[in-house]
């Protein structure tokens, strides 16, 4: 059996490989944006990176909003087990 010190996906070289080698993805597809004539409805889609940026905003929304809605319907931890809602008087454990 393989020592864990071994495997390539813990020696921290390989996260900074890897990261290196997705930022150079993202700025060469960010790039590749500039060179083709894009067909738009509104004029706003013909901006540089318009659905990269929008995509980003989009998922900082949707985190952003999670976490206020978790604040709405979060149940303490013995919910079930409390009696809560429904669920009768708090039992015994066996």
């Amino acid at each position: 059996m393989k020592d864990h010190s071994e495997l390539p996906l813990l020696d921290p070289k390989f996260g900074r490989k890897l990261f290196w080698i997705l930022v150079v993805i993202c700025v060469g597809l960010g790039l590749s944006d500039l060179l083709y004539h894009k067909h738009t409805h509104y004029e706003w889609e013909g901006w540089v990176d318009f659905y990269g940026i929008y995509g980003f905003v989009g998922c900082v929304f949707l985190v952003l909003a999670a976490r206020v809605l978790r604040k709405l319907v979060k149940r303490d931890e013995d919910y079930y087990h409390s009696g809560g809602p429904g669920l009768g008087p708090k039992q015994e454990k066996v």
